[in-house]
């Protein structure tokens, strides 16, 4: 038995089925309370069968990171999944923007826009952290993505524009997401959800080729018929009306212009001229009009990992960013009202309250009431402590010999097949030996701890390295 294989008989659970009735409906707002080991499989078990994007929203970047890859672990690398990382700042200090949180954050923002993304139902995972700054405003997203085919004819000098624009960088040679170089009548350019660059070949003023090529050698080795490129950076002046900017920038209020006062106005004129400060950042409240809720459709689902601990989190960033502008404004740093990135909880619990979709979780504990207020939960803790290598061991076998399923996620798999081989399997007759592989399955990943499942048709127990060697460390690759 496979992960996938274990999530299909999950759903076909008394407590999946319930919940499974609630989402369909045009409106639903769930109470959820699980174990927390189980917290991930019921994750993915919701996503699988939910027909719809999924936003999951944690308390913490580290438990954002945490889901991340225990997602991974239950529904596969190759499915949907994706983070949307923090912006890492210091509030209203200018500071360089960091190219791969931005390029990520925006390629999460690309897969939740289906016109844009050959993914439909996208499941992402995002602290309060990461949703509570601003981003790209969804019409400038929409309006300057744009779709290349072979045969349109192209001025490359618009073209060209277009691009710097939407913030990618001309440079000499394309290595790197985020960057495009002219060369004659080849255009070569890497797009943010690109896993390689694309090389267009001209002629005239029509394309006549496009291929992607390896940008260690620079060789091309594949022909497509088109790509779609999104934007590249979050804030992008020379997209954003201008008009919305001078309206932040009148509730500013100055009694007295000092130096600072003046170095802002000068490096903000120039961003709306069209030129791009290195240390954009740090106006960035005054170029960024849109959050990640504004991509979502109308059916997604959106998933609060323990409520209140994301409103706890939500409202010390608020306070961190409202000591920071009052320090700022009394040393005459900024100005009172100057912009800021960042959007306060009141007004994300309003988003959140206005969701159509939406399941909050919390987590039971070890000797919590098990009940569920309306059906019981199929998930139990796994009473098992580790002592050695044989004793895991032993414990799966007599859960074997009761005719339980078993499952070891563990990233130390092929420790484990030499473990069970020297120790199981070659002690077995051949008949055994059958009923042992049909019964145990050792999956590559990682789990916090182990956890039991019944399915309507089996007990299914999982095992993760806490239980089989001691060990409770991710390893990443």
């Amino acid at each position: 038995m496979n992960l996938s294989e274990l999530l299909d008989l999950t759903s076909e659970t008394e407590y999946f089925s319930k919940i499974f009735g609630s989402i369909s409906s045009s409106r639903t707002d769930l109470n959820l309370n699980i174990f927390e080991p189980a917290v991930v499989c019921a994750l993915s078990t919701i996503w699988k069968n939910s027909n719809a994007p999924i936003l999951i929203l944690t308390p913490t970047p580290k438990k954002s990171s945490e889901i991340y890859h225990q997602l991974n672990t239950w529904l596969g690398s190759k499915s949907p999944i994706y983070r949307f990382p923090e912006v890492d700042e210091i509030p209203f200090e200018r500071h360089s923007v960091d190219v791969i949180s931005t390029q990520n954050r925006l390629e999460v923002l690309s897969a939740f826009r289906q016109g844009f993304s050959k993914f439909i139902n996208p499941i992402i995972v995002a602290s309060i952290q990461a949703v509570s700054h601003l981003t790209l405003d969804r019409s400038v997203f929409d309006n300057s993505t744009m779709t290349v085919m072979v045969g349109d004819k192209v001025n490359v000098n618009n073209l060209s524009k277009k691009w710097i624009e939407m913030g990618y960088q001309i440079e000499k040679m394309v290595d790197v997401p985020g960057t495009f170089a002219r060369r004659g009548g080849i255009l070569d350019l890497f797009t943010i959800t690109g896993k390689k660059p694309i090389r267009i070949e001209l002629f005239g003023d029509n394309i006549e080729s496009i291929r992607l090529f390896d940008p260690d050698s620079q060789k091309s080795f594949k022909s497509i018929r088109s790509f779609t490129i999104t934007p590249a950076e979050e804030i992008l002046p020379a997209l954003v009306s201008t008009d919305r900017v001078y309206e932040k920038l009148n509730l500013i209020k100055t009694k007295q212009i000092n130096e600072n006062h003046r170095i802002i106005s000068n490096e903000l004129g120039k961003a709306i001229s069209g030129e791009n400060p290195a240390n954009i950042s740090f106006y960035s409240g005054f170029f960024l009009f849109g959050s990640i809720f504004d991509y979502l459709v109308s059916d997604s689902i959106t998933i609060l990992i323990n409520p209140d601990q994301i409103k706890e989190s939500s409202l010390s960033l608020d306070n961190r960013y409202n000591e920071t502008r009052k320090s700022k404004q009394e040393r005459g740093i900024i100005p009172a009202d100057f912009p800021q990135s960042h959007i306060e909880w009141d007004y994300l619990s309003d988003i959140l309250e206005s969701r159509a979709k939406k399941i909050s979780i919390d987590f039971w504990g070890v000797n919590s009431d098990i009940k569920n207020g309306f059906v019981d939960l199929p998930f139990e803790i796994l009473p098992i402590k580790y002592s050695s290598p044989n004793d895991s061991i032993e414990k799966i076998q007599k859960l074997i010999n009761k005719d339980n399923k078993v499952i070891a996620i563990s990233n130390h798999s092929k420790r484990l097949v030499e473990v069970f081989s020297e120790n199981l399997i070659s002690n077995m007759a051949d008949k055994d030996g059958e009923n042992l592989a049909k019964k145990l399955s050792i999956v590559r990943g990682h789990i916090p701890t182990g956890f039991s499942i019944h399915t309507p048709s089996d007990i299914v127990t999982i095992f993760s390295d806490n239980e089989l060697f001691g060990v409770n460390k991710e390893i990443r690759s």
